[in-house]
């Protein structure tokens, strides 16, 4: 609590300097009295210490009548501030109450520790385009469900300029999205894969022509010409293994075990896959963490 003397002509006239912090300390203390009592302890507790219509707020105008009452003149007195260090709630009451606030600041903290890991999702998903996609998706959603399939049309074709990075207008406001994440990805994917179907479907057509040409000029040589191409390519099979049997043999047992340079090719190849797919793997780790932030103290050597 702060006060001040604001007319010392009156303080001078009425107040009696001994006892001038006893007269201020009974009026502040029946002010708080008065003002507890009007409120809930859910609401005291709950309140801030300095706000406009907090406890200590009421509890300083209660006191400043008071002060302001005695005599015909008042104290001269003027209370600048008076805040409540501390509220606590009946004693036997009080784990009670302790277990409510340590619920409610757990609530709040995974309500925060929620928002935050869906943020960095978005944000690993669709990158900077996360929010605009989402609005949109919800947009869709809302124009289906109302059977307004114009409107879901004209929302669709937005969705798809955003995934191809174009800008578009939303509530009358241009956005540039900035498409990343794991969006991006799979665009960038799916680009090359519509690129390789189409090079090879080409490809494919330009053979199959060129080969029509060649039966319809000699059929002979074109069907010899495949044939000779099919066998070389199951002899050329790296898990091909060949046995040759001498010369008269009626029957034949054989008792082997498969081809240990073969069964290390794959044995090889195998780990390859596993070796790229846990590159594949750590980037995605890379690009998800990219969005974390560090939290909490940090030891730094001195």
């Amino acid at each position: 609590m702060q006060y001040t003397r604001s007319n010392a002509g009156v303080y001078a006239k009425n107040v009696y300097p001994p006892h001038e912090t006893g007269i201020v300390r009974a009026a502040v203390q029946r002010g708080i009295v008065q003002a507890v009592a009007g409120v809930e302890i859910d609401a005291l507790l709950k309140q801030s210490a300095t706000g406009e219509t907090s406890v200590a707020s009421r509890a300083k105008v209660i006191a400043q009548d008071l002060l302001d009452e005695v005599g015909a003149e008042g104290t001269g007195i003027e209370i600048d501030q008076l805040s409540l260090e501390s509220k606590i709630p009946p004693v036997y009451l009080k784990d009670s109450f302790n277990s409510v606030l340590e619920a409610t600041s757990k609530a709040s903290k995974a309500r925060e520790d929620a928002q935050k890991e869906g943020n960095t999702i978005l944000s690993t998903v669709a990158g900077g385009a996360a929010d605009t996609l989402v609005k949109l998706i919800d947009r869709y959603q809302s124009h289906i469900d109302a059977g307004e399939t114009d409107a879901a049309a004209a929302t669709l074709e937005l969705f798809n300029k955003v995934l191809a990075a174009e800008p578009v207008e939303l509530d009358g406001v241009t956005v540039n999205p900035s498409l990343g994440g794991e969006v991006a990805r799979m665009l960038s994917e799916a680009t090359v894969y519509r690129s390789a179907v189409q090079d090879k479907a080409k490809s494919d057509l330009a053979v199959f022509r060129a080969k029509l040409d060649q039966f319809k000029t000699n059929p002979t040589v074109m069907i010899a010409s495949d044939w000779t191409a099919a066998l070389s390519s199951f002899f050329g099979d790296e898990r091909l293994e060949i046995h040759f049997a001498p010369p008269g043999t009626d029957t034949l047992e054989l008792v082997i075990n498969g081809d240990p340079m073969l069964a290390a090719k794959n044995e090889q190849r195998i780990r390859e896959q596993q070796n790229k797919a846990a590159r594949e793997q750590r980037q995605r780790d890379l690009d998800k963490n990219r969005y974390n932030t560090q939290e909490g103290l940090m030891e730094t050597p001195g």
